[in-house]
């Protein structure tokens, strides 16, 4: 084993290393079988190290990064520009005339020729070709069985959670394993969300509970990934089994952990690491990559004109911002929360807001002041800027790379507990275990009142992080956040817990890449979206040329390069989703 340093310098050269057989650009069957350049023949690598490094590559694309053919910003996991974008969390952002393709995917535009969907596509069948490859060279191994069952049980998990991103955006797509040989495989009567679950169980019984270096799958976090599937396949079925198999397995992974104190604690390079992120991308900065390691998924999402210089992209939307007002006994205001914009002077707001979102007269991090001057066009995009993922003033930067104050360290979740404890929340009410759910969902709620953010001091000595949500030095919120009162879910039945557990999801993962994921396996995508549309276009003019999201919009259209590719003596293998 190499250790977590070693780990992380170590993708890069072993991309460069193994030059690995990949789908890129197309799937197309010759190029799958041509050899690469700097061919290293498997007997040379069946062995420990050799299948190592192997496996190294497969990690190495959770990040979307350095792929032939596909654009980062597109491919990367955080998925903002699928699950977020296209949601009523957020705007594309920027400038109008910037990454148009973007705003398409906003607006329901959608079409096959988009790059951008040509990006997601390549990576992810990139690491499924990668994990494939750690599999078959576990094949002719001599190995012992401990090590090879962890070595087989991550490139499992890999395999299902790539697997899994495309099934979330495309839905009919092609589950490759080790075993095949023919490359141009048919989308049509398959179940790629089935498949990942198979892989996903068979990781869960291979993987030990920990390993030597931190980003490595788990026992946990295939427990959590599969509760999750099981979730999505809930979203399908409406099946009480499926929900039950859920919570089988996120049950033992919730009851092993506890919640950090502060929600901050999840997006801070000193604290993230902690027993609440069960699955995260691992970043770095200054290891000697050139910022190649660093976290490259959200360079576009800083203010632009702030000290980071660039980019502007996926701002939140008013509606998520209404979004953290809660009534005058904390809680939130499910039926009105949209009847007026927030008035910061009268209206209170759960704290997380401003760990999530930067608004104007409110210190961000501490960096400054946020105000007018760091939005590339408001009268566009509205005035907020994305802040979970940015780091503090006072955080190393790097010292290499295009604009290097924009990368950080900090790593982004798959998968954390308060992602689990909600999926799980959600199978307590379809059970009817409405005080479980209500309990997860306040302990949720509780730590979200543990901190704020702090005062910011002009020349330093910034509380960037208060545990006192009253500090008296915060002037620019009135920050109140409650748990239900017990017995509440209950008295209100099945559908207001459900309610209440999908309002938490959203304000506790927002700008995370969840919300039109979630909003699609829910049911529920048209009647949100749709009025979402409404209402955003009174304030972005853009939005009146919204396409009204209907049922062809359950999937996204499957690429089009992809779908010429993808032939066999002239005829289509790859089907086009229908509508598209």
């Amino acid at each position: 084993m190499i250790n977590n340093k070693e780990m992380k310098k170590s993708i890069i050269k072993s991309i460069l290393f193994l030059t690995i057989a990949s789908l890129l650009g197309a799937c197309g069957e010759s190029f799958l079988e041509e050899e690469p350049k700097g061919f290293l023949g498997e007997s040379n690598l069946q062995n420990e190290e050799g299948i190592n490094a192997a496996l190294v590559g497969a990690y190495a694309l959770l990040d979307g990064m350095n792929i032939d053919g596909a654009n980062t910003w597109s491919a990367n996991p955080q998925n903002w520009i699928f699950g977020s974008v296209p949601s009523d969390d957020a705007y594309k952002g920027s400038e109008q005339t910037d990454f148009a393709e973007m705003t398409q995917l906003e607006i329901y535009q959608w079409s096959a020729g988009n790059s951008i969907m040509n990006d997601k596509w390549v990576s992810s069948y990139e690491g499924v070709v990668r994990a494939n490859s750690t599999i078959r060279l576990l094949g002719g191994a001599d190995l012992p069985d401990a090590v090879r069952d962890n070595l087989e049980g991550q490139a499992r998990f890999l395999r299902a959670y790539y697997h899994f991103e495309l099934y979330k955006v495309w839905g009919n797509v092609p589950y490759f394993t080790e075993a095949d040989e023919d490359f141009v495989k048919s989308n049509e009567g398959v179940d790629p969300l089935g498949d990942a679950i198979a892989d996903m169980t068979a990781a869960v019984n291979l993987l030990p509970a920990t390993q030597d270096d931190a980003g490595r799958a788990t026992k946990d976090a295939a427990r959590a990934m599969l509760g999750k599937f099981y979730m999505y396949k809930y979203g399908e079925s409406g099946s009480a089994a499926d929900a039950s198999s859920a919570k089988d397995n996120l049950d033992p992974v919730v009851a092993s952990r506890s919640l950090t104190p502060c929600f901050k604690d999840m997006f801070h390079t000193s604290t993230e690491n902690n027993p609440a992120m069960i699955f995260s991308v691992q970043s770095s900065i200054n290891d000697g990559g050139n910022s190649r390691n660093a976290n490259w998924l959200n360079q576009l999402a800083f203010p632009a004109g702030s000290s980071f210089g660039c980019c502007g992209f996926h701002q939140p939307s008013q509606d998520l911002v209404n979004a953290y007002k809660v009534d005058a006994n904390g809680l939130p205001m499910f039926d009105n929360y949209n009847d007026s914009e927030l008035d910061p002077s009268t209206d209170a707001v759960d704290p997380r807001i401003d760990l999530t979102i930067g608004r104007d007269n409110v210190p961000y991090w501490d960096w400054d002041i946020h105000d007018a001057s760091w939005i590339r066009d408001r009268a566009f995009s509205g005035p907020y800027s994305p802040k979970k993922f940015t780091h503090y003033k006072a955080d190393p930067v790097s010292t290499g790379g295009w604009n290097n104050n924009a990368y950080n360290g900090i790593n982004f979740s798959i998968i954390r507990l308060a992602d689990a404890m909600l999926l799980l929340a959600e199978a307590e009410v379809i059970l009817g275990n409405l005080s479980a759910a209500e309990d997860l969902v306040n302990a949720i709620r509780e730590r979200a009142g543990n901190c704020a953010q702090g005062p910011f001091v002009d020349g330093g000595g910034a509380a960037v992080i208060t545990d006192d949500i009253n500090d008296p030095g915060i002037e620019w919120a009135n920050y109140d956040v409650q748990p239900y009162p017990a017995g509440t879910f209950a008295s209100n039945g099945s559908e207001f817990a459900m309610n209440a557990v999908r309002w938490e999801r959203r304000l506790e993962l927002a700008l995370e890449g969840h919300r039109f994921f979630d909003l699609r396996r829910w049911g529920i995508a048209a009647e949100v979206l749709n009025k979402y549309t409404e209402y955003a276009a009174k304030t972005r003019s853009y939005y009146a040329d919204a396409a009204t999201y209907e049922a062809r919009h359950r999937w996204y259209p499957i690429p089009t390069i992809q779908i010429n590719a993808n032939t066999r003596n002239g005829e289509q293998i790859l089907k086009q989703n229908t509508g598209w």
